[in-house]
């Protein structure tokens, strides 16, 4: 009798052993199974954007006035005033820029003034701009020049901007221009070409 108890125990545990093992088994095919489903289901989609750069660039309008002047028989400053000088970078470089204005002499053009001139030694940027960014352009990093020295120096700045800034469009407003009358000036209308630039 306990020969034939201890046969039917060993037999039982043989038999819980078994079914341990096939459920382990089958376990693990039906969770290869459940991810083979959810590996069929699914696609990866490459996103993709290709940004292209445009051209650096500036406008300006065509003419400026100074303001009239009255012989008086003193050396005077006379203003004028630059607005709308509009410089934009769509590089996409972040290179940074420098935006440059230069002149040279004033020719008098008038009856009593052949030959004279306002040299470019008595012109300048007096008051720098205010500068705004179009279209959400950021004015960070970008700085306002003026009152440095007088055109025959060379290039006078308006504006630049350092390294990763000014990608935008932009606007510089009421840049001061300011030329010295001399006290012996002739009487006429003095001419030169402002030239700015970006670069």
């Amino acid at each position: 009798m306990e020969t034939k108890l201890r046969k039917t125990k060993e037999q039982i545990i043989s038999l819980i052993i078994i079914l341990v093992m096939f459920t382990m088994v089958f376990g693990k095919l039906m969770i290869s199974n459940i991810q083979d489903v959810w590996a069929d289901d699914q696609a990866n989609i490459t996103l993709e954007e290709i940004i292209t750069g445009s051209d650096l660039g500036t406008s300006a309008p065509t003419q400026v006035n100074f303001a009239g002047f009255t012989i008086n028989g003193f050396v005077t400053n006379v203003a004028a005033t630059l607005n709308d000088a509009n410089a934009w970078d769509l590089r996409g470089t972040g290179v940074g820029w420098s935006f440059t204005a230069i002149t040279n002499n004033m020719i008098g053009s008038g009856l009593l003034a052949p030959g004279n001139m306002i040299a470019n030694t008595a012109i300048n940027i007096s008051t720098a701009g205010g500068i705004t960014g179009l279209g959400g352009s950021s004015t960070t990093g970008i700085a306002l020049g003026g009152s440095i020295g007088n055109f025959s120096d060379g290039p006078m700045t308006i504006a630049n901007a350092s390294t990763n800034n000014g990608m935008g469009n932009y606007v510089v407003n009421s840049t001061i221009l300011q030329t010295t009358i001399a006290a012996n000036n002739k009487a006429g209308t003095y001419q030169s070409t402002l030239t700015i630039s970006i670069q």
